[in-house]
């Protein structure tokens, strides 16, 4: 698996998922935008990452189609979105953003009581489901067949706990991506930290959310192929 510094991409938050193109390559030596200040519409250097995939660019070109003649940042292609952790900081922020760029946009959350009382989510559908239920994510209660093209993960754990931490950061994120897989979407963005780089080193300091993201991100890497990543 390539390292971090490999993995970390210069890109406009969702532009790339959004506009169907691949990401452009690059090397982010440390973020200078944090995860919590995200901007969108313009290019930022910002720590989040997309998994490395065997796919060979000709098994890109149902993605590349649908971008023909696309404006980065502002086209829309007609993806159907999916955005799982939609309640948190920046998940309402990347659903907003969906919306104004004219994608089918869901937000799945916990509780839809709470979210139908939230502007940031008007023009979404929103959607009332466990991500922790892996067995309702595999029998397709999370994602019908057909029904979305592509998902954005912001999930996140709350304590900081091992038990916490791969319940949300790692079972969770995973459940998401395989439902978004069977249910034939085409790719799977997560949102991950570049401090995650700690657990590959084995740091001391390394704290257990950035394990469980390490771990996560390792089977990402094993899901993706021709078809999905």
């Amino acid at each position: 698996m390539p390292s971090r510094r490999e993995q970390s991409v210069v890109l406009s938050p969702t532009t790339t998922l959004l506009c169907g193109s691949v990401p452009p390559r690059g090397v982010v030596e440390r973020p200078t935008t944090l995860l919590g200040t995200l901007v969108f519409g313009s290019w930022k250097v910002v720590p989040v990452f997309f998994l490395p995939s065997p796919v060979r660019p000709a098994a890109r070109a149902p993605f590349a189609l649908a971008a023909a003649g696309a404006v980065p940042g502002e086209s829309c292609t007609g993806e159907q979105i999916a955005v799982v952790g939609a309640t948190g900081y920046i998940g309402k922020a990347v659903v907003r953003e969906s919306v104004r760029r004219g994608y089918p946009t869901r937000a799945v959350m916990r509780d839809v009581s709470k979210g139908a009382k939230e502007s940031k989510f008007d023009g979404a559908e929103l959607v009332q489901f466990d991500v922790t239920d892996r067995d309702g994510c595999a029998a397709g209660d999370l994602f019908a067949a057909g029904s979305v093209d592509a998902v954005i993960c912001c999930l996140a754990s709350r304590t900081g706990t091992k038990k916490d931490s791969f319940a949300i950061d790692y079972r969770a994120a995973l459940n998401c991506a395989e439902a978004a897989k069977a249910a034939g979407a085409r790719r799977f963005v997560l949102l991950s930290a570049y401090c995650v780089i700690s657990a590959e080193r084995g740091d001391d300091y390394a704290l257990q959310f950035q394990y469980a993201k390490k771990r996560l991100e390792e089977e990402l890497a094993a899901l993706a192929d021709g078809a999905f990543d």
